[in-house]
């Protein structure tokens, strides 16, 4: 996919870049690879916080129609 992303098949993704951002500068797969990690892993952290929050209003319901 990456190669996809640069356009060309004859890319060394370990060290060339795969393209320029609007300033000009190099973009590497390293840079791109980064915010999708810490995207996924701050969405999971956001959705087991939920599912705990969901699952204690569910408790304190149950407590209070019981």
């Amino acid at each position: 996919m990456a190669d996809a992303i640069a356009g060309t098949l004859d890319i060394n993704l370990t060290c060339d870049p795969m393209g320029q951002n609007d300033n000009g500068k190099d973009v590497f797969l390293r840079d791109i690879w980064g915010r999708a990690i810490w995207r996924g892993i701050i969405a999971r952290i956001w959705w087991v916080w939920v599912l705990l929050h969901l699952n204690s209003l569910r408790g304190i319901r149950a407590i209070l129609l019981a």
